[in-house]
């Protein structure tokens, strides 16, 4: 059955933020230094509310724990805590709560939500002592979100459509779009995304549209629930800018000398993520704008790997899907934005300098597709002309992930919907040097088109497999031939020459084989495995039986175990003397 999406899910969700995920807040108020001298030392007394207890909740929960917070209650009073003291005490002993992702010893990063010891401490202190309330009269007052607006008033509001989610169903998508409300170019230095309903927008992400495309998309949206985040392909990120909301995030306040700038006509595209609450409800998305004083002097860029080659079986609990680039100019890495879906579990990017030791730039070794964010560094991060950037990440579809959308667990693939997995990481990059911006885009542009080709016949080779399984032979050959005239690849030359003995044309399978071990070289087992099958179809046992156990060998120093029980299985097969 699937775990989320279905009419159960919109309660059960609920059920899951009330009394796991979101305990407690999602807000992160202060540096880990500064949270750690907020906790009193331990001692014979117990903390109170008012003495101690008030104070870390305020600082660290009730970003989302107050009314109109995206948690399903609030934590401004003293006997709402106190009811859930055990709870607290749980999950901030966990590090469930606050939700922060990224491991400790990677990665130096502003807002950095983690609850040092000592807080931890006095929350499992307070609850096994029942929770005292202490001297009323000296508990701190709770802070006030009058404004809603944490950078301050904004230089300009624009409100987006309103748009309505019901009680239940699936998770659902919309591309909400207004103009841009001023009749001259503005530079952005800031913005703050406000989702006008934190209990069901999971997450949203503005980008900018000076066409039609948008609004006219997202009229046709308007009839129909979406399952995917449906993208018009002229909408767009600022240039160097990635703009989203995630629950707790802080906004950024931006530099002065780093905005991207916005014209008259231009459409602002709010992407918004919808979960059902289980009761219907109502989004008024909202952005406030921060502008420059004057244009800026330095611009960004976007460095995006992605991955589209995802195939994970079921059962399959260490599926790996990779990308790298290789920066041709040197840059400071200004922020990083890892995105992956539910059986996502380990992921992790670094860079490779020239010269010198690998530099990590983020590891999150228990992902969790529910507290998504972008990390920007306290002190961005330099790194020289042809450092490698690398995206690497885990992914778990077996029964054992508790976060797996599927029970049982389902065959899972590339998509944009949730239950699809994706790959993705977003580093905003400064390049140091002048003329550095237009080496940097000049290079990007060859790299996405390479990806874009790559994208193109991965999705194919994806299509011919599923053909394939279903016995539609003719068209998996077809799609196999788009995806090499788009991507010349051994390995789908292989899979190719074993749909072509499926099909009886041992001739054609023999010489696609052939052409796949001399693109690889002769060091890929799997691929010398299929030149066996081909050339033992083709009634030539002798070199089959030579090439299978040559690919047998490599299969069993090299790895995976699985590949070489199976070709310990083919080479049994072929028989002859001396077969093992």
């Amino acid at each position: 059955m699937l775990r989320l999406g279905t009419r159960a899910h919109a309660g059960a969700c609920v059920q899951l933020w009330a009394g796991c995920a979101t305990l407690l807040g999602c807000g992160g108020g202060g540096s880990p230094a500064t949270r750690a001298s907020s906790a009193s030392p331990a001692s014979a007394s117990p903390p109170t509310w008012a003495g101690e207890v008030a104070a870390l909740v305020y600082d660290h929960c009730v970003t989302c724990h107050r009314p109109g917070g995206s948690a399903p209650f609030s934590l401004l009073g003293y006997d709402d805590a106190a009811r859930r003291a055990g709870k607290i005490a749980e999950m901030t002993e966990r590090r469930i709560m606050p939700p922060w992702l990224p491991d400790p010893d990677v990665g130096d990063f502003a807002g950095d939500r983690r609850l040092a010891p000592g807080p931890i401490d006095v929350f499992r202190r307070w609850a096994a002592a029942g929770a005292p309330l202490g001297n009323a009269a000296a508990a701190p007052e709770p802070p006030r979100f009058s404004s809603a607006w944490s950078l301050g008033e904004p230089d300009l509001v624009v409100e987006f459509p309103a748009d309505t989610v019901a009680a239940e169903g699936r998770d659902l998508y919309r591309n909400l779009v207004v103009r841009f409300p001023l009749q001259e170019s503005r530079w952005v230095r800031a913005l703050d995304l406000r989702p006008g309903n934190e209990r069901v927008v999971h997450h949203a992400r503005m980008m900018v549209d000076s066409t039609a495309s948008s609004r006219e998309l997202a009229l046709e949206d308007a009839a129909e629930a979406l399952e995917v985040m449906h993208v018009s392909g002229e909408a767009h990120d600022p240039p160097g800018f990635f703009l989203g909301w995630t629950p707790g995030k802080v906004p950024d306040a931006g530099r002065q000398d780093l905005a991207w700038r916005i014209d008259p006509g231009t459409d602002l595209v709010l992407q918004a993520h919808l979960r059902p609450s289980g009761r219907p409800e109502v989004i008024r998305p909202r952005a406030g704008f921060y502008f420059a004083d004057s244009p800026p002097t330095r611009t960004p860029a976007l460095v995006i790997l992605r991955s589209v080659a995802i195939d994970i079986r079921p059962g399959d609990s260490a599926f790996v899907a990779e990308d790298a680039y290789r920066l041709p100019v040197e840059v400071e890495v200004l922020s990083i934005y890892p995105h992956a879906h539910y059986v996502g579990t380990r992921l992790e990017a670094w860079a490779a300098p020239p010269s010198g030791r690998r530099r990590d730039l983020i590891r999150i070794s228990d992902w969790d597709f529910n507290w998504q964010d972008a990390y920007r560094y306290a002190r961005p991060v330099r790194l020289p002309a042809g450092s490698i950037l690398t995206m690497h990440y885990v992914y778990d579809n077996s029964a054992g992930n508790p976060r797996n959308p599927f029970d049982p667990p389902r065959r899972i693939g590339y998509g944009l919907a949730s239950t699809d997995e994706m790959a993705e990481l977003i580093v905003q990059v400064l390049p140091t040097e002048p003329g550095g911006l237009t080496a940097l885009r000049s290079d990007l542009d060859g790299f996405y088109y390479q990806a874009r080709l790559r994208a193109e016949a991965t999705g194919l080779v994806y299509q011919a497999r599923a053909d394939a399984r279903a016995e539609r032979l003719d068209d998996a050959l077809d799609l196999y031939r788009r995806s090499l005239r788009a991507r010349n690849d051994a390995s789908v030359m292989a899979e190719m020459a074993d749909v072509l003995i499926r099909r009886g044309d041992a001739a054609a399978a023999l010489v696609v084989a052939r052409q796949a071990a001399g693109l690889a070289g002769g060091g890929d087992p799997s691929i010398l495995g299929a030149l066996a099958r081909a050339l033992a179809a083709a009634g030539q046992g002798d070199e089959a039986r030579e090439i299978g156990r040559r690919a047998l060998e490599l299969a069993r120093r090299t790895g995976p175990a699985a590949l070489a029980d199976s070709l310990s299985i083919l080479v049994r097969s072929l028989g002859g003397p001396g077969t093992p």
